[in-house]
């Protein structure tokens, strides 16, 4: 089937293949001009290179890194952190920035656990959940989408609201009723790694399935690109950026019952932890495997590479401020490589 596009040049009757393939190439910013091969092939798997020569590294000079406890606990302690970057990557992909999905992971536990200390069922703890993700996912959608309002604003201002929710449900201390199904969600083991893992995996294979093989991923990516192309291309701009946000907050309340249940209890403290890393490897990700594209791989990677670098220097004895000096400067080396790549995308 064919359809009629209006691209600014004129009408034509176009196969949706190569429409959507002329449009990636756009909202990715690129001219479709062919680039150096060794340049593109050293920025595409740069960051898994570094990975394996960080990790080779590390596992031969330190011989606590190596060993299969530390592995599988580095792996379990990413696995939060990996699902609010699949998320952010959604995010980020369709062009917004979406800082209250910390936030909401954290108040989902905090309802939980507030609700269970007084004493009301599982069930009436997930309609809570699933109510407050919805507002909360609704307002942002509301506020950016409809109104507008810059996107990075509104959920600054939504982040702070609610981690102050978080101290009211709290009380400003951890609630530590926590019941049994959301533990064992959380920490069932298969094969050596807990279900938390295996989901943060599960989170990745879904995104790079969607990205890269169905229609949605290539509309996040005209969306994320050039809305008034996508627009004229029959794309629903404003429906999937506003159920974006609504779909964000109910997934990042999910993680937070995982969350809830890896910890053993509703920390009010936990969000400034899990506000930044995410956020630098969804950006770091960027520059990697999928150049100038937020791709679930990439984050995967970046993800990693962090997670090892902090691990590594931590065993070799440095102090505990290592760990958010190393991210802030992922995130700015990330976000100067992304641009610098899409500036050679627009040049080449």
């Amino acid at each position: 089937m064919s359809r009629t596009v209006s691209t600014g040049h004129g009408q034509g009757s176009v196969q949706p293949q190569e429409s959507d393939s002329r449009l990636a190439s756009e909202a990715a910013g690129g001219t479709g001009r062919p680039r150096s091969p060794l340049g593109e092939t050293f920025g595409r798997y740069m960051v898994p290179l570094l990975f394996l020569v960080l990790t080779a590294y590390f596992a031969i000079t330190l011989p606590n890194f190596r060993t299969s406890v530390n592995l599988v606990s580095m792996a379990d302690a990413q696995s939060i952190i990996l699902m609010l970057a699949i998320v952010g990557c959604f995010q980020l992909r369709m062009g917004e920035f979406d800082l209250s999905i910390v936030s909401t992971m954290v108040l989902s536990g905090a309802l939980v656990a507030r609700l269970t200390q007084e004493g009301h069922g599982l069930t009436t703890c997930l309609l809570a959940v699933g109510l407050a993700a919805l507002v909360i996912g609704t307002l942002a959608g509301f506020l950016v989408v409809v109104l507008g309002v810059d996107a990075f604003v509104t959920t600054l201002g939504i982040n702070t609201l609610t981690s102050g929710l978080v101290y009211w449900v709290t009380g400003s201390t951890a609630v530590v009723t926590v019941p049994d199904p959301i533990v064992s969600l959380a920490r069932t083991e298969v094969l050596g790694l807990t279900s938390a893992t295996w989901s943060g995996w599960l989170f990745v294979v879904v995104a790079w399935y969607v990205f890269d093989f169905t229609p949605l991923g290539r509309h996040l990516l005209f969306v994320g690109g050039n809305r008034d192309v996508a627009r004229l291309a029959g794309v629903g701009v404003d429906r999937i950026r506003f159920l974006g946000f609504v779909g964000a907050a109910i997934v990042a309340a999910f993680i937070g019952l995982l969350l809830l249940g890896q910890l053993g209890a509703a920390d009010p403290s936990t969000t400034n932890q899990y506000l930044l890393p995410p956020f630098a490897a969804v950006f770091l990700g960027a520059a990697t495997i999928r150049l100038n594209q937020f791709n679930a791989l990439g984050t995967l990677f970046a993800l990693y590479l962090l997670a090892v670098g902090v691990t590594g220097l931590q065993l070799m004895g440095a102090p505990t401020w290592v760990s958010s000096a190393f991210n802030g400067i992922a995130l700015v080396v990330a976000v100067t490589l992304a641009r610098l790549a899409g500036r050679k995308l627009v040049t080449a």
